[in-house]
């Protein structure tokens, strides 16, 4: 106890010596010895609170405690400011001079935030922020001192390590900085602050945290922007969606490029979610992460002030009218973030050359684009009317955003993800029926001479697994249009000879499914789709094989003349 009251005199000691007149009306010893005292001062106090807090981190305080800590929290955010950001507070603090005082203060400020993460949220986000964003008396530009931008890069990464032993997250850190930062008008001093806040949690070793934190800042900032409380004049779309993407990707860009595609992977796992609630849809695999609850309920909260409590998040089966509106806005903002990410040049180099842990990252976006791609395409026909319009634009979005990512992925990569897709069983047919055809557009593309085609022609045994047992007839239609897009792409639009061995065992395959898809009428459509995709494959692989395909002809010519036979019988009724 004696300890406190101690550490307790010390702090007024210090805030009475740092409320004395400027340096301008100081002289210069007076200068030197009131810095050496509360170099002094702070050196005493941190060795106490090293001391006085060790094995009390869970300890609650009281509320006349919390209230003396934000006191200390203000005092050390003024005393670690530059002489020149000095606000219109109503008590200005002399801040220190020598860069040892101000190290001292900000270590003192992160040993409080480690043994009291509520304070971060609570006081000093927003006496930090409060500090460096507001109005300055002297002329000139907007700025964040190196001062103030090393406390966020101390105190952020010490939060995300201790915020769970005081049950808090990182939402409410957001909550506290997208609060702050909203007071600002200044977009380039607000940009500077996102900028510092991205560097913090880079700072964070762990590259799976510095995609959920960076991706979780962007998602706060665009939830911020569309909000529109209850009764307030909505903005307009386009206004909001220009905007927030615009800066979100001005966030973006400050950080590293490895860890900017990974900020939209999970952007995109983001969508992912949201969509397959919004659609009312789970057969795609919908992400189950407690990080997307969270950025789902900080939409919520930002936009139209939803109660955050748990009870309420437990209650939220669906979302009511005002709900909807603002999720469908987030969710347009983000997928349009994404599209317009894999145009910077960074991010594209990246996707190009796909290399180590980066590669894992661009299959996974491939892969979501896929997810969501299946859900806007399911939800454009089973949505109410009132929304159609959101699913044909987010459609279309996605078909755009796929086509430029599948034209930068490296062809191994490109490859290596349909793979995983055509082969995944649990996957939904309508998926691994679109990876097929995106691989079929692909290879018409390829060049015959180029080492890519070998690649290609390797995916010849994986689609004609698709034909073996019982698939679906969308599976067997994808796979044979593959086949002979590969066929007449890689191997007749050349002189070069081939190994064409593995397409005789495609075209041995065909004959089979003919015998058994021969319809007996043309009303049967589902065999005549079948047949028709059978016979234009195999009319490309008679080309290729030339004379090896001799020994199947026969199988092969029985049942065309049979479906030909059918097709006259059809026509003359």
């Amino acid at each position: 106890a004696r300890l406190v009251d101690v550490s307790t005199s010390l702090y007024g000691l210090l805030s009475i010596l740092s409320e004395a007149p400027s340096e301008d009306a100081m002289e210069t010893d007076d200068i030197d010895a009131s810095e050496f005292a509360r170099l002094c001062i702070l050196q005493t106090l941190l060795t106490l609170a090293q001391v006085l807090d060790a094995g009390n981190k869970t300890k609650k305080r009281s509320r006349k405690e919390q209230k003396e800590i934000t006191n200390i929290v203000n005092l050390l955010v003024g005393l670690i400011g530059d002489k020149d950001e000095r606000s219109d507070t109503k008590s200005l603090l002399r801040p220190l001079l020598s860069g040892r005082a101000k190290s001292t203060a900000l270590s003192l400020l992160t040993n409080l935030c480690s043994q009291q993460p509520n304070i971060v949220v609570g006081s000093l986000i927003p006496a930090l922020l409060t500090s460096i964003l507001s109005p300055k008396d002297n002329a000139g530009p907007a700025r964040i001192s190196s001062t103030a931008s090393g406390a966020l890069l101390a105190v952020v990464p010490v939060y995300c390590e201790h915020a769970k032993s005081a049950k808090l997250s990182l939402f409410d850190l957001l909550i506290a900085i997208i609060n702050e930062s909203n007071k600002v008008s200044d977009e380039k001093l607000k940009l500077q602050l996102y900028s510092y806040l991205v560097d913090a949690f880079a700072s964070i070793t762990s590259p799976e945290e510095n995609r959920t934190q960076i991706g979780s800042l962007i998602a706060a900032f665009v939830a911020s922007e569309i909000s529109c409380p209850k009764g307030g004049k909505k903005k307009s779309r386009n206004t909001v969606q220009d905007g927030a993407v615009s800066f979100a990707l001005s966030i973006l860009a400050h950080a590293s490029a490895t860890v900017q595609v990974a900020c939209l992977l999970h952007l995109l796992q983001c969508v992912h979610h949201l969509t397959t609630k919004l659609s009312d849809s789970d057969k795609t695999g919908v992400q189950k992460s407690t990080d997307f609850t969270e950025i789902e309920d900080l939409v919520l909260h930002l936009s139209i002030g939803t109660d955050r409590g748990e009870e309420e998040k437990k209650k939220r089966l669906e979302y009511n009218e005002d709900e909807r509106t603002n999720v469908i806005l987030f969710t347009e903002c983000l997928l349009s973030v994404v599209m317009d990410a894999l145009s910077i040049a960074p991010i594209r180099k990246l996707i190009q050359k796909s290399e180590g842990s980066a590669s894992a990252i661009c299959l996974q976006l491939w892969q979501e684009l896929l997810h969501v791609q299946a859900i806007a395409a399911d939800a454009q026909t089973t949505s109410a009317d009132a929304e159609k319009a959101f699913w044909r634009s987010s459609k279309s979005t996605i078909d755009e955003t796929l086509e430029y990512l599948q034209n930068l992925l490296p062809a191994h990569l490109f490859l290596a993800s349909a793979t995983s897709l055509i082969r995944d069983q649990n996957a939904d047919v309508e998926l691994r029926g679109k990876a097929v055809r995106l691989l079929a557009e692909r290879a018409s593309d390829v060049d015959p001479k180029s080492a890519e085609a070998s690649l290609f022609l390797d995916m010849v045994p994986v689609l004609l697994e698709l034909l073996d047992g019982e698939v679906s007839v969308i599976t067997m239609q994808s796979a044979m249009v593959a086949i002979e897009h590969i066929a007449r792409s890689l191997c007749l639009s050349t002189s070069e000879d081939k190994d064409t061995s593995v397409f005789f065992t495609a075209l041995e395959k065909g004959t089979l499914i003919l015998k058994q898809r021969v319809p007996d009428s043309m009303d049967d459509d589902v065999s005549t789709q079948v047949v028709c995709s059978v016979a234009l494959c195999a009319s490309t692989l008679v080309r290729v094989l030339k004379a090896k395909c001799l020994p199947l002809l026969n199988n092969l010519v029985g049942p065309l003349l049979e479906s030909l036979a059918s097709a006259n019988t059809f026509l003359a009724d």
